[in-house]
């Protein structure tokens, strides 16, 4: 009997609660299904406020933020950076290319050699505001520390018309040196291009000193001690540049059918100072006859539309150490249009040393054609190119025929030339011939 008693208060307790449970359950869903008058809504709204610490606590708190949500960072040939206002900009890329050579010379040695030609880092975009620009550009295979440094310029745009350039920088002076090596047609430049650069002259110092007993100690910046005989040799090299200090000025007018430049630089090349007071000046001027022709051999972009372009520029350099003067023009032209490109340029140079009729007159051109068998993939293309130096037996010339494979345009392609150079010498006409391929990476 107790069993019974205490099995049937157990039940009665059970559905009791259920039944409270149950009646809730339904409230709760009456009020969400007819949200059943207005102190219904309070009372659940009310339910829902937080207390009064987690209030102060979430006014104390900020969300969560810093530097990475005023920045966009994304990849667009090259890592990029740039705040919302786009004010400050910056793009990373580098380049590499490595590449075989076969040389065959009849005055020295076959050479059969991997290398690698180019690499470079560059950093670039604009700062404070959108008409701000800036580079800087170092390459890493080069002979001496002072050459690394290629790019290091700002420069502002007053209106399309006026953008002024301080620095270093390519001077505006033969189209060929003014594209990027990463934007060739053909596995290096052409032989008239490297030619007819500016040039100035490094000066070096050697000390040797020789002992009383009759030993010697040779090098740069050494002091001799006493008893010990100083001799002190220096030496001029002339070397080529493209990369120099300075101002340029710079713009377009009409639509971009006019483009110039004009520089005034030290006329000694990367990282230098002037040797003497004269400057080098260099200018440009190009008319777009149809479209923007740009700097960038080969009609990788199929276009759609023609576009030519003519120019001419020229440079006065006084160079360093020898005071030789030097007056330099040219001209080129560009034409490209669906998968066909034709390019071509003239150099003259007048040399005058100090001294009577020391006066030289060089000249020299190139012109190559290339046209795309499959459209912004697989391209044929030739180029010759001639220097024609003062004196006798000077002369030395290019024919090269060139294959090349873009996989993503000139930022990955594979290259391949063959070139026949013939050059003359006192003795007689030599018949150099050079293989080369090159695969480039730009990301």
């Amino acid at each position: 009997m107790k069993k019974s008693l205490i099995l049937l208060a157990c039940v009665s307790l059970i559905v009791s609660t259920a039944g409270d449970a149950w009646s809730a359950t339904k409230k709760r869903k009456h009020g969400h299904r007819h949200k059943a008058g207005a102190h219904s809504i309070h009372k659940n709204t009310e339910s829902l406020k937080p207390s009064a610490s987690e209030a102060i606590a979430s006014v104390a708190t900020p969300s969560p933020s810093g530097w990475f949500d005023k920045f966009e960072v994304g990849w667009k040939k090259g890592l990029q950076f740039k705040n919302k206002d786009e004010s400050f900009s910056l793009k990373i890329r580098n380049v590499i290319q490595a590449r075989y050579e076969y040389d065959s010379n009849e005055q020295a040695l076959d050479k059969n050699t991997f290398q690698i030609r180019r690499l470079k880092t560059s950093f670039e975009g604009n700062a404070f505001s959108k008409n701000l620009d800036y580079k800087i550009q170092f390459t890493w295979i080069n002979s001496t520390l002072a050459d690394i440094l290629e790019d290091a310029y700002v420069d502002y745009k007053f209106n399309p018309a006026a953008r002024l350039e301080a620095g270093q920088f390519a001077i505006p002076y033969n189209r060929q040196e003014m594209t990027s090596s990463g934007r060739q047609q053909f596995v290096d430049r052409s032989l008239a291009a490297d030619e007819f650069r500016f040039t100035s002259i490094d000066t070096a110092s050697t000390t040797t000193c020789t002992l009383p007993g009759g030993g010697t100690v040779t090098g740069s910046g050494v002091t001799c001690g006493a008893g010990a005989t100083s001799t002190t040799t220096t030496t001029n090299t002339p070397r080529s540049f493209y990369y120099d200090t300075g101002l340029m000025l710079h713009g377009d007018f009409l639509d971009k059918k006019l483009e110039y430049a004009v520089a005034v630089t030290n006329g000694s090349g990367n990282t230098r100072v002037n040797g003497n007071k004269d400057f080098l000046y260099t200018g440009r001027l190009v008319w777009n006859a149809m479209g923007a022709y740009g700097y960038s051999e080969g009609d990788t972009e199929n276009l759609e539309h023609p576009s030519l372009a003519l120019a001419f520029d020229g440079g006065y350099n006084v160079r360093d150490t020898d005071e030789t003067t030097f007056i330099q023009l040219g001209s080129d032209i560009g034409f490209k249009y669906k998968g066909f490109s034709l390019q071509g340029e003239y150099f003259f140079r007048n040399v005058d040393p100090l001294g009577p009729n020391n006066t030289t007159r060089d000249h020299g051109y190139y012109a190559q054609a290339g046209y795309f068998i499959i459209p912004q993939h697989f391209e044929v293309a030739a180029r010759a190119s001639q220097v024609i130096l003062s004196g006798p037996s000077n002369n030395k010339a290019e024919y090269t025929l060139g294959l090349n494979y873009y996989m993503f345009g000139h930022d990955l392609k594979l290259q391949a030339d063959y070139s026949y150079l013939p050059r003359q010498t006192a003795a007689d006409t030599m018949h150099d011939q050079r293989f080369r391929l090159q695969l480039q990476a730009w990301f």
